[in-house]
């Protein structure tokens, strides 16, 4: 949390942002799901993809009576998108969270070198992120092959009928939804 007193974490959704957490008292005191709907900082922060950093929310006019602030009683907060994939030339591509982190008293701290750091915090938040997804996808990778190598192992010692038997057990293994599965074999001669 840093000095924060509240940081809610935000990301998109079929029916737009959705909170997936909350810390700190006054963010579990008030329902910020109801006031997502309202002008904030953390939806302009998704669409615009730009962190906001208002060390003073009584000096700044955009962000003044914004009701989630004032739920949380903020007196500053920084807004943080947190990318997903990167192209080739290493742009963004989406947002895929966004964080906001409020203080009851203005945020006396708050220097350029602060954004640096906390840009850098996105940017390294964005890499675990995108890791993490990575290392999901390899071990369902690895979960095919080995599915793959047991069905051909099996192969090795069948007759046509029972390798047959063995490609319907592997492909109800492989969709474990289906109900039912079936294989034919032609024997043109017959």
């Amino acid at each position: 949390q840093m000095d924060f007193d509240a940081v809610l974490i935000a990301e998109p959704s079929e029916g737009g942002l959705r909170f997936v957490h909350t810390f700190g008292a006054q963010a579990a005191s008030i329902n910020p799901q109801a006031l997502l709907g309202q002008r904030n900082p953390l939806r302009v922060s998704y669409q615009t993809g730009s962190p906001f950093f208002v060390p003073n929310l009584d000096e700044n006019e955009d962000w003044k009576a914004t009701p989630l602030l004032t739920a949380l009683e903020a007196k500053g907060f920084v807004t943080l998108p947190i990318f997903g994939q990167t192209d080739e030339q290493g742009d963004e591509q989406q947002v895929t969270a966004v964080v906001l982190a409020t203080s009851s008293a203005p945020i006396a701290y708050l220097a350029a070198e602060d954004e640096h750091i906390f840009d850098l915090f996105t940017r390294q938040v964005a890499v675990a992120l995108r890791n993490l997804q990575l290392l999901n996808e390899t071990s369902r990778r690895f979960e095919e092959v080995n599915l793959l190598l047991g069905f051909s192992r099996q192969l090795a010692s069948l007759d046509a009928q029972n390798i047959l038997r063995a490609l319907v057990e592997s492909s109800l293994k492989v969709v474990p939804t289906a109900f039912g599965a079936m294989v034919a074999l032609w024997i043109p001669h017959k």
